[in-house]
């Protein structure tokens, strides 16, 4: 039973190639993968992946940024301003892409014209990780050079530069944009916004590879490791360590659990170097009694996978008045793209004027010129008349000397 889509799940892996399943909650409440799209556009290995509503976009390590339309299941185009591995990536809402590359640059492109607005400089490295505040005026980068970055992305400069003991793995905004996370190596440090000073840290216990936020209070991080750990920020310790794979998890990503409507409830997607993406079920309430998420659904996609990236679905009630409306907006449209009789026949009508217009002007065209020509009885009368006046003249001429 094919049931609701509850997300687009996209994976990229070592082999140059993206996959991308459509995440489905089943008429009997279950979860599974349904394989959508395969795209090897890539000539390289897959290093970054981020989407919108309406697009993907990944990076790679053969220094371009292809672009698709998920909603079409088609291939944009490719840009290709970056000299070096593309790094990270993030879409703000549906008009903004930022992207980091291993050349120490970022670039600001427009969505739908895929414009590169603006290019900052300030990385003496390469990036490594990027996040954009909600707001969408504000976005963190951090380097092989040991800096963070506070980018102020109105006026395309460097608002904050904070200077870290050890290369960072990755930099991340917290949900509300309050506080956001920097992982380096073991060790997460969590910053206020305002102050741009820690207010948390702890040891995590493994090389931090992902991390995402669950809710605005609690972690999950990956890395070296099977295992997935889930932290409460606020209490700096963790709550739950469950084996999630055969071998290293290398991305995750979360998003609401579409079977309940309260906030406790979140999924949580994995993947790993084993080739495998699954979806968990996590109680955040039970998670602080040490209970572990369940494991709902799997797909095996073979692939040794590299980065992961999902996009929720908005689901609308069927009849409802939001929906009513959506549909009649979209006959609307598809009237107004087909021409009606009446416009056909005007269309031709106005093919027949502008047929006879074009053979009257070449009409009076023709007679314009011909009115400009002189005949050839006129001209040689007006030649005889010159020889007569000029005979004229030499004989006035003569009688004047004589005298």
């Amino acid at each position: 039973m094919e049931g609701n889509v509850v997300c687009d799940v996209v994976a990229g892996c070592y082999e140059q190639v993206l996959l991308g399943y459509e995440l489905r909650l089943t008429d009997n409440k279950e979860f599974e993968f349904k394989l959508r799209f395969t795209e090897h556009s890539h000539t390289g290995c897959i290093k970054c992946l981020a989407v919108s509503d309406t697009h993907l976009a990944s990076g790679s390590t053969d220094e371009t940024i292809q672009l698709y339309n998920l909603k079409m299941r088609r291939e944009i185009g490719a840009l290709m301003q970056h000299e070096g591995s593309v790094s990270c990536i993030g879409f703000h809402s549906n008009t903004h892409l930022l992207s980091g590359s291993e050349d120490g640059t970022l670039c600001l492109w427009k969505t739908g014209s895929w414009e590169c607005l603006k290019t900052l400089k300030g990385h003496r490295e390469g990036l490594i990780s990027l996040s954009i505040h909600p707001s969408g005026k504000l976005a963190m980068s951090i380097g092989k050079d040991k800096t963070l970055k506070t980018w102020n992305l109105i006026i395309g400069r460097t608002a904050y530069i904070t200077n870290i003991k050890k290369v960072g793995e990755l930099v991340q905004f917290s949900p509300s944009g309050n506080v956001y996370i920097v992982a380096a190596e073991k060790q997460v440090d969590v910053y206020d916004l305002e102050s741009a000073k820690i207010v948390h840290s702890f040891d995590t216990g493994v090389r931090i590879f992902s991390l995402v936020f669950i809710t605005e209070d609690m972690i999950a991080v990956a890395g070296d490791s099977e295992n997935i750990k889930l932290f409460s920020i606020q209490q700096e310790n963790c709550l739950c360590e469950f084996e999630a794979h055969s071998k290293r998890v290398k991305s995750l990503q979360s998003t609401a659990d579409p079977r309940d409507s309260t906030t406790n409830r979140k999924l949580l997607v994995s993947a790993s170097s084993d080739g495998y993406i699954k979806v968990w079920a996590i109680d955040t309430e039970k998670v602080k009694d040490k209970d572990e998420p369940v494991l709902l659904t799997e797909v095996n996609t073979s692939a040794r996978l590299t980065c992961l990236a999902i996009a929720s679905k908005k689901h609308k009630k069927k009849g409802s008045q939001i929906d009513k409306k959506e549909k009649l907006n979209t006959e609307n449209k598809e009237k107004q793209m087909e021409p009606s009789e009446e416009q056909d026949n005007n269309s031709k009508e106005k093919e027949k004027s502008d047929k006879k217009n074009k053979k009257k002007s070449k009409k009076r065209k023709a007679e314009d010129e011909t009115d400009g020509k002189i005949s050839p009885e006129v001209h040689q009368s007006k030649k005889k008349k010159k020889h007569k006046d000029k005979q004229k003249e030499k004989k006035q001429f003569k009688s004047k000397q004589k005298q």
